[in-house]
């Protein structure tokens, strides 16, 4: 009896076959992550792009691949040559990261988000509505304003018939005719 009875020889025919399909569907796997790997990479290019116009930067560095690290590293105030390390530049681009959310006023979670995602941190960042960290500019000029009023308004006379400035709380003397602070007339 031989091998290639009615069945037909068996020496390659279905191995052949299973092999093509298997390189086929390894090919559209493969083209599915390039064209993934190609929008993930334009949204990071277009994201840094709209970081670097916010703060004063030429948008075009986005597109030079260690002036882009550098840029971002001057942006949050760590000194760029750090970009430049190798194996300390990964560090540092966790702690940009987290700096740059941080200092567009996100919350701590959304910085953690940034670190692992920078895909959908970024793109937040970018094309959020603040323009050059304008939120944490705020906050911070609501916090010392604050802080101000506070300290101007719990200072302890040394006169007990003191008057206090009725716009800033500032301590003017009897006869002044205008605040020492904010230079409102005194009423």
């Amino acid at each position: 009896m031989s091998i290639t009875n009615n069945y037909g020889n068996y020496s390659t025919y279905g191995v052949s076959s299973a092999g093509a399909g298997l390189v086929g569907a390894l090919l559209v796997v493969y083209i599915l992550v390039m064209i993934v790997a190609l929008a993930a990479s334009v949204l990071m290019i277009v994201s840094e792009w709209k970081i670097f116009a916010k703060n004063n930067k030429p948008g075009w560095y986005a597109l030079i691949p260690f002036l882009n690290n550098w840029t971002l590293f001057e942006i949050v105030g760590v000194q760029g040559w750090w970009s430049l390390i190798p194996f300390a530049n990964i560090v540092f681009m966790y702690i940009v990261s987290y700096k740059l959310a941080i200092k567009y006023g996100k919350s701590s979670g959304f910085a953690v988000i940034t670190l692992l995602f920078p895909f959908v941190g970024y793109p937040i960042i970018a094309f959020g509505k603040e323009n050059n960290s304008e939120k944490a500019e705020k906050n911070s000029e609501k916090t010392e304003n604050k802080e101000k009023t506070e300290s101007k308004t719990t200072k302890k006379s040394t006169n007990k018939d003191s008057k206090f400035c009725a716009e800033c709380g500032a301590e003017i003397k009897d006869d002044a005719a205008f605040c020492p602070e904010c230079g409102k007339k005194v009423k």
